[in-house]
């Protein structure tokens, strides 16, 4: 784990940027925890509609004309989240880990960030669990235990190697990590 007294950046994130993510982090676990992303319209909507006008958050995100514009431009921002089309989602998770360790998520908004992280990995580990699915260690890609064949690995064109043993704690998928 990256601790604060590690971190260096080679983004320097602007005024206001580093608010903003932590608004974006809050936002995003809070609405959405189990699966960590949003559309940019319901984000949009919710910051005309539930905040104030002269917000700092809703400053700033004016200053850049709208919020696409606000989110693809600040290079603090993409480097903890990416845009897929509408869908605003939290990068890799090393790379969140990368822009913690660099400054650019405040100590509150990482600690949010791990909240949602654990919330999305108790959901996901319980379906892949209970469809008898797996997490590949070399490809990352989700696989049904009963359909890993030769060359079903895209990484080395062998047999996907699993990342959890469901069966080393049947109540906390969260344990299961091999």
């Amino acid at each position: 784990m990256v601790t604060a007294s590690t971190k260096s950046s080679t983004i320097s994130p602007i005024s206001g940027e580093l608010d903003f993510i932590t608004f974006l982090i809050d936002y995003v676990v809070n609405t959405n925890p189990g699966d960590l992303q949003t559309n940019l319209e319901h984000l949009s909507k919710y910051m005309l509609d539930k905040m104030d006008p002269l917000d700092s958050r809703n400053i700033y995100r004016k200053a850049y004309g709208n919020l696409k514009e606000c989110v693809t431009k600040g290079k603090a921002i993409m480097a903890v989240f990416q845009l897929d089309g509408t869908c605003f989602k939290f990068q890799k998770p090393a790379q969140v880990e990368a822009a913690y360790g660099a400054g650019l998520i405040q100590e509150i908004a990482w600690q949010k960030y791990l909240e949602g992280r654990k919330s999305y990995l108790t959901k996901h580990l319980t379906l892949a669990r209970d469809y008898k699915m797996n997490v590949c260690k070399n490809c990352d890609m989700k696989y049904y235990v009963a359909g890993n064949r030769a060359g079903a690995c895209s990484s080395d064109q062998g047999l996907h190697d699993p990342s959890y043993d469901f069966t080393k704690d049947p109540d906390n998928v969260l344990n299961c990590k091999i």
